[in-house]
């Protein structure tokens, strides 16, 4: 920014701080630190710095308009001191960094401004970052006029032509000495502290600033008056963040903290690394970085001098552990054996996280038994194992760095087991269950055939001991169906451990089932039902084979070899649409599967495709209605809404709330026709259609020559008061309802045209105002659902980015009259769009919850574009397309909440 800079000596009282404060926590005492992780600095993030307070100006070059001009450094910083040839003529006078910067995102100096006010013109003094080619640029500035001095946000791209403020404050409120921080990628991204302070941050621009950028501290003025700015600790760094790197993999949280304990900044461990922004402290900055695991203990800290954009990272100067000690087997059973030990004595500096625990069952060769029991406890317990058998243990210890070296070996014996007999008895029935005699049993253990004969047949077995009894294929008849407590197998396995018997049954499989049926679903589903088979061959049903065909049961494939189920229906699902499919099935019990059913078809339906949402045109939204505050909590935490106004300046009364019933602002002249407002605004954005429902709170004012008025307002973004409203207009008549476009300058709107007003007497307070516009040539308004202006050859003259005020205004003093608002959004489109069509779509409904056709559109390209703008947002309804014999052929699944600039996708 090497030209001059025409400043204006009035406020915008649109522009309202933006302050985000920042409080501090006191970390908690919790855990010690792990000595063995200590953190180093790694790489620097400082790219240049200078005091200011040295007395060597080597590193800046000096140059500017200004004909009378001094500059010198002593222990309070650099001075820059000019005057103007005469007031109103603008003349600088800079200092730029000679320095290269290529990698350099985070500029910083503290800058003091030496006016409180000026009677003769304006002082303008600041930080400024400027693209390679010193034309676009930010700067953090402060300026002072007639009316006092004032701190500034502000972007050019044209080398100060032509600015957009991005911050502003309130006329002296702020100290003449701040810490000013810019951060910029010089592309999308911009952020701004002053004081410590975030003042202005977006990821959405457009700043055009080629990289490497070049900085300077500039004093602009139209004054006479010789007036020094001060700027001292300079410094640039290539990020606003930190990274702590290597952490262990047992970290969770990096915490900086000061000197006394309180977090300056925090953030969680991501593949080992943390990132921290500590953008907003002046650098160096002195503190310690601390590592915590899930449980909050310390496990890494060290006292550090940080500057944005430094990279540390954590090495471990641990080992593994000593082995453990005083290991013990204790034999408990025939099948499990005890073991206990104490834990090593040096844990080599990180914690013990489990052990490896080894066996031998000859003393020699180790097999390991459990690789890591990921417990500290110092207690194990071996089961399953053989009796009289003598086994042998040892421990290694495991912690961050690996595994120990073994322990002690213990050895124990199980103990033995005593047999004790008793006897089976194995008999046979017929599939009637009579008993049949004479049919040949084997007894079976560890596949050795122990004993036969014929049935009925008393084995005696040993106790505890697992054989398998088979009654062997004799004549017609099968054996492999067993009965003894209810349970069934081909071949019987039993423990032994009382006398009892057993019998086995001639194997009958179910007959069919019967009233098989199916039915048609949807596009991708049939459901099947049939009745139980009548004679299920003696053993109760436990599933169902399920089969299928498509090609009219000449081929069948099995859909289900068991449902595992004596349910009779099943439900056949991820079918190919349109399709005819025939099915049948089977009953099965404990012996097998039976004989099949009659077979049923059914045809698939064409498939409905579903339309989902692809991209959301709501821009933001705010009931007014879900919070109560006061007029205190609301000017301390502008989160969103920012609230100003001229009363303010005036000194007038001014009230603001919410409640359940709106958000209320209320306003009141000092004496008649003299006009005061207050405001609440929402951030600007590419919003193209902006709502609210407003209520104005009285028909009439009593005084003549007395108005109030009630709105909502759609404002440009840029320095000129150029916007459109919907308001209410009360005065001595009555109320009367108008669209008013107006333009202006940056001191207030000059030029006013009425687009629209209602002539009808005795109209509603509250209304429904919908303002849809390109800020360019393009406005239509809604009142209450109806459509009451429309024009497409305007010069509104309003260049995006727009904001939306929520005002009322009046130069009535009787009393404070309060406008009540609810329901404010906005969003990007007042059309939603149906992408994706398939190719015979020809057009799209939208459809009310009680079948209504809302509002309709043609299919072109495969995209149907549909106005949905007099609508009150969110619009709870389906949307269905249709082909040209107007057959449905997609839809949304279930009703939908349509915001305008929707857009919506068939799958």
């Amino acid at each position: 920014m090497k030209t001059s800079v025409t400043k204006s000596t009035s406020i915008i009282m649109t522009w309202s701080a933006i302050l985000i404060l920042c409080t501090g926590m006191t970390l908690p005492s919790i855990g010690t630190a792990n000595a063995t992780n200590s953190i180093i600095k790694v790489q620097s993030g400082l790219v240049t710095s200078d005091s200011l307070t040295t007395g060597d100006t080597s590193n800046w070059t000096f140059a500017g308009t200004a004909t009378s001009h001094d500059y010198y450094e002593d222990l309070q910083g650099l001075h820059i001191g000019i005057k103007a040839p005469q007031s109103g003529q603008w003349v600088n006078y800079y200092a730029s960094h000679s320095a290269s910067q290529p990698n350099a995102e985070l500029f910083h100096a503290v800058v003091t401004i030496p006016d409180t006010n000026v009677p003769d013109g304006v002082s303008n003094i600041g930080l400024y970052v400027e693209g390679s080619d010193f034309i676009p640029h930010v700067g953090c500035e402060a300026y002072a006029d007639s009316t006092g001095y004032y701190w500034v946000v502000e972007q050019s791209s044209d080398a100060g032509q032509t600015y957009t403020i991005l911050y502003i404050t309130q006329p002296s409120s702020t100290p003449q000495t701040q810490d000013c921080t810019i951060i910029t990628n010089g592309s999308n991204y911009l952020k701004v502290y002053i004081g410590g302070n975030v003042v202005f941050s977006s990821t959405t621009m457009d700043l055009g600033m080629s990289t490497p950028f070049h900085t300077y501290v500039q004093d602009d003025t139209s004054s006479r008056s010789m007036h020094y700015a001060t700027y001292s600790n300079y410094y640039s760094t290539t990020s606003e963040n930190i990274k702590v790197t290597n952490n262990p993999s047992n970290a969770a949280t990096v915490k900086i903290t000061d000197s006394s304990g309180q977090v300056l900044s925090s953030a969680s461990v991501t593949s080992g690394t943390a990132t921290l922004n500590v953008g907003k402290y002046s650098f160096p900055l002195d503190g310690t970085i601390n590592v915590y695991d899930s449980n909050g203990n310390n496990i890494a800290s060290s006292p550090v001098s940080i500057y944005g954009g430094d990279i540390f990272s954590i090495t471990n100067t641990a080992s593994v552990s000593q082995p453990p000690t005083g290991l013990v087997a204790t034999t408990v059973s025939s099948s499990q054996i005890n073991l206990s030990w104490t834990a090593p004595s040096d844990d080599g500096g990180s914690p013990i996280t489990g052990y490896k625990i080894e066996r031998s069952t000859n003393g020699g060769t180790f097999s390991a038994l459990v690789s890591n029991t990921a417990s500290a406890g110092t207690l194990f317990s071996d089961t399953g194992l053989a009796a009289s058998t003598t086994y042998t243990y040892r421990i290694s210890a495991i912690n961050s760095v690996g595994t120990s070296l073994v322990s002690n070996t213990s050895s124990a014996t199980t103990n033995p087991i005593t047999p004790t007999t008793s006897t089976l008895t194995v008999n046979t029935q017929d599939s009637d269950r009579n008993t049949i005699t004479g049919y040949y049993t084997e007894l079976y253990q560890n596949g050795n055939l122990v004993d036969s004969g014929y049935t009925p047949y008393t084995f005696t077995l040993n106790n505890g001991q697992t054989y398998t009894i088979d009654v062997v294929d004799y004549g017609k008849y099968e054996f492999d169906h067993w009965l003894d407590t209810g349970s069934v197998s081909a071949n019987r396995v039993i423990s032994i451990s009382s006398n009892t018997q057993i019998t086995a049954v001639y194997k009958t499989v179910p007959q069919f089932p019967t009233g098989f049926n199916a039915t048609t679903v949807s596009s991708t589903q049939v459901n099947l039902s049939w009745s139980a088979p009548t004679d299920n061959g003696g053993s109760p049903i436990t599933g169902y084979e399920i089969e299928r065909s498509v090609d009219s049961g000449t081929t069948w494939n099995i859909v289900s070899s068991n449902t595992g189920s004596t349910a009779t229906t099943f439900s056949d699902i991820g079918l190919t649409p349109n399709t005819a499919y025939t099915y049948r099935a089977s009953a099965i019990n404990v012996v097998g599967t039976g004989y099949a059913s009659n077979t049923a078809s059914a045809t698939t339906t064409i498939q409905l495709r579903p339309i989902t949402l692809a991209q959301p045109g709501l821009v933001v939204s705010d009931s007014l209605t879900n919070k109560t505050m006061t007029k205190d909590q609301l000017l301390a935490n502008q989160q969103f809404w920012h609230y100003g106004g001229s009363a303010t300046v005036n000194n007038t009364p001014y009230d603001i709330s919410r409640d359940p019933q709106g958000f209320h602002i209320g306003v009141q002249s000092y004496n008649d026709g003299n006009w005061t407002g207050f405001y609440g605004v929402a951030p600007s954005s590419n919003a193209t259609l902006f709502h609210a429902v407003v209520t104005t709170p009285v028909q009439t004012i009593p005084t003549a020559n007395d108005f109030y008025e009630n709105g909502l307002y759609v404002q440009t973004g840029s320095q000129n008061v150029n916007y459109v409203t919907c308001f209410a207009d009360t005065g001595t008549a009555g109320t009367v309802w108008a669209v008013v476009s107006a333009t202006g300058n940056v001191n207030g709107a000059t030029n006013f045209n009425l687009l629209w007003y209602d002539s009808n007497p005795n109209q509603p307070l509250t209304r429904d105002c919908t303002i849809i516009t390109n800020g360019n040539n393009y406005l239509k308004v809604y009142l209450d659902g109806n459509m009451v202006y429309t024009n497409s050859t305007l010069n509104l003259q309003m260049p995006r980015p727009l904001i939306a005020f929520l005002e009322p205004q009046t130069s009535y003093p009787g009393q404070m009259l309060y406008g009540t608002y609810k329901d404010y959004y906005s969003t990007t489109d007042e059309n939603v769009k149906v992408t994706n069509n398939p190719s015979n779509a020809a057009r799209v409904d939208i459809i009310s919850p009680s079948g209504t056709v809302i509002a309709s559109g043609a299919v072109n390209s495969g995209v149907a574009t549909i106005s949905i703008g007099q609508y009150h947002y969110p619009m709870a309804a389906n949307i269905k397309v249709y082909d040209s014999g107007n057959n449905v052929i997609a839809s949304t699944t279930n009703m939908v909440n349509m915001f305008g600039g929707d857009v919506y996708s068939v799958r």
